[in-house]
């Protein structure tokens, strides 16, 4: 069992408005930083490494990565889920969503989950 204890503090000084949170293919932590509109990269010392997404995000809340490295993000206000290089953070893909997008979930069989806010819903998408 955990006790809840803070053992590390991350990110303070670029993280605005934090959502959501996802472990990368080699350990590194990817968070959603939905003021800044981008996902911020630290490794597991909590060192900020890279963003991804500059300038492509509108806001963002969710974030997931698949097993190919690649990083996808639940985009609130641009109604859909973007697809991130995992590296670089260049767009790969739009998936439009029906709905305002929260957070999202790729299994290891490559199936896509979203739930959205408007309307309140659990969906699978293509």
């Amino acid at each position: 069992l955990r006790t809840g204890e803070t053992i590390g503090v991350f990110g303070r000084q670029v993280l605005r408005d934090p959502f959501g949170i996802a472990v990368g293919p080699r350990g590194d932590l990817l968070v959603v930083s939905s003021g800044s509109r981008l996902v911020q990269v630290f490794d597991r010392d909590g060192n900020a490494q890279r963003t991804l997404g500059q300038g492509l995000l509108r806001h963002p809340y969710g974030v997931c990565v698949d097993g190919r490295g690649r990083v996808y993000v639940a985009d609130n206000e641009a109604g859909a889920i973007e697809v991130l290089d995992g590296e670089i953070g260049t767009r790969l893909l739009s998936i439009p969503v029906p709905g305002r997008p929260r957070g999202v979930l790729v299994t290891r069989r490559g199936e896509i989950f979203v739930t959205t806010d408007t309307p309140p819903a659990l969906l699978q998408i293509t």
